[in-house]
Parts: C-alpha cells; sequence; structure tokens
C-alpha cells in the first residue's frame, strides 16, 4: 500500500468477477546495475542457487510430495465417477484447488527467498531457458511423470516477474550439458556414486549440481561454447566481465565455495 500512495503504483484497469473485483496496478521500474550475477538450476527435488562465493540449495521435495499425495487422490475419486460422477466431479475440483493453492503458495515463498538474495547482494539472476523441454519428454514413464509434476517454468516466471518488479536484471541461458560439462576444461563429466561428478580429463570431481550452476553462471557471464549449442545471454560487458572462478578453473584445482546453505521451504 505505501507504493500505491507514493505514487509508484499506478492503476492499470479493474475486473470485475462475479465474486471479486480485481484491480490491476502498473509500476514504473528502474533496473539497478547488477555488481555480480547468480545462477539457478532447477531440478526434480532441490533448486540449487550460486550467488558469488556461496552456494543456497532449497530442497524441493515436499513440493513433488504435494503433487504425489493430490495424484493418489484423483485416482481413488475416479473409482467412485462410475457411480456417482455429481460427487466425483465435485471432490476432483476440491482437491484440484487444495493441490493447485499449496503448490502457488510453496513456489511464491521460493522465489521470494531467490530474489531476495539477488537484492541483498545486487545480482543480475541467470536462469536456464526451459522452453520445449516437457513436449520432448522421452525417457521412461516413471521419468516422464515426475516431469510432468515440474514446476520449473512456473517458478522461472515468479522469479522473473518479481525480479523486474525490484528492478533486478533476469537473462536466460541454453543449459544443455550444463552438467556434463567440466568447467575447469571442458571435457565430459563422468556420473559417480550420489551426486558427484568427475572430469574424464582433468579429474575434477565435484557435485552435478554444483558444477550446474557454475557453468551457467560462467555461460550467462560470457556465452558458452560451441560445444553445448549456444547461449542467449549478454556479450562481455560491464559488470558481465567478473568471473570470481576464473583462476580456480585455470589451475584446474578443486573448485570450491565459502559457505553452502540448505533451505526448506514450507508450503
Amino acid at each position: 500500500m505505501k507504493e500505491v500512495w507514493s505514487g509508484k503504483l499506478k492503476l492499470g484497469g479493474l475486473f470485475l468477477f462475479p465474486d471479486k473485483l480485481v484491480l490491476n496496478f502498473v509500476k514504473s521500474v528502474e533496473y539497478f546495475e547488477p555488481r555480480d550475477w547468480m545462477s539457478v538450476d532447477i531440478n526434480l527435488t532441490n533448486v540449487t542457487v550460486l550467488a558469488g562465493l556461496t552456494v543456497y540449495k532449497f530442497d524441493t521435495r515436499e513440493l513433488y510430495h504435494i503433487h504425489r499425495v493430490y495424484e493418489l487422490k484423483r485416482q481413488k475419486i475416479q473409482k467412485i465417477s462410475g457411480w456417482n460422477k455429481k460427487l466425483s466431479k465435485s471432490l476432483l475440483k476440491k482437491y484440484s484447488n487444495r493441490e493447485r493453492n499449496r503448490t502457488k503458495d510453496f513456489l511464491h515463498k521460493l522465489a521470494n527467498k531467490i530474489v531476495e538474495i539477488a537484492k541483498e547482494k545486487q545480482m543480475g539472476i541467470i536462469l536456464e531457458n526451459l522452453n520445449g523441454i516437457k513436449e520432448n519428454l522421452n525417457g521412461s514413464k516413471e521419468l516422464n511423470r515426475k516431469l510432468s509434476k515440474w514446476n520449473a517454468r512456473e517458478l522461472q516466471r515468479l522469479i522473473e516477474y518479481k525480479a523486474k518488479w525490484s528492478g533486478i536484471l533476469v537473462v536466460y541461458v541454453n543449459p544443455r550439458n550444463s552438467s556434463r560439462v567440466c568447467p575447469a576444461c571442458g571435457g565430459w563429466l563422468i556420473p559417480q556414486e550420489g551426486r558427484l561428478v568427475e572430469c574424464s580429463n582433468c579429474g575434477l570431481v565435484e557435485d552435478r549440481d554444483f558444477i550446474a550452476v557454475l557453468n551457467l553462471r560462467m555461460w550467462g557471464v560470457r556465452g558458452s561454447p560451441e560445444r553445448v549449442g549456444g547461449f542467449e545471454g549478454f556479450s562481455d560487458e560491464g559488470p558481465m566481465k567478473t568471473n570470481p572462478y576464473g583462476i580456480m578453473a585455470v589451475e584446474k584445482q578443486r573448485i570450491g565455495v565459502k559457505f553452502i546453505k540448505i533451505y526448506k521451504i514450507s508450503s
């Protein structure tokens, strides 16, 4: 409300519905020049963020659990439709609304936290270009089922509009092979035990999620190498030139970080 009274927000329109009145406000935003850039890698069970020399990991298993719970409820409700379609329809609507509200609440809280970090550190945000990813599902039936419940693009949409609302720049990069290419030498990474990967060329061993956000951050800054399919980021200009990982990458040493912060978002 402070922004309304201060004149920062202008009324854009009124939308009248049977049960509510929606006011649409327009805000003029002045983007700040980022001191650096943070990258965001969205996985099935976590969201990993690299901001400077700090890695943030957000546990999103609860979000998958929400979808799975309501999927099972719908399966049970469908058995009712054979003898009571009205009741079945009513229950489906009820639980679909609950699933949507819980999902929306979870995603908003997660997006708020990510944008809060960017704002606090005065950083731009680098996201993956995921256009068409769900349309090209060709894995196993189990993987396709999991990906169908993946809210990656909706989370990106929330991050982008919340970031722009705060004057934070957002760019997208091609994420192809971001967890398969070594950030130190460009060699191919081989899966190891757990989430670890090892470079077949220089021997670097790291967590695959950290590798992904590190590559996304570097590609967003200077452009991805030809082998990973190009990029949509900016060219090397201004703050985009900063790369605190360059020396470590050249020396081909284990790429480390100062802190790892793990968050669990509750819906």
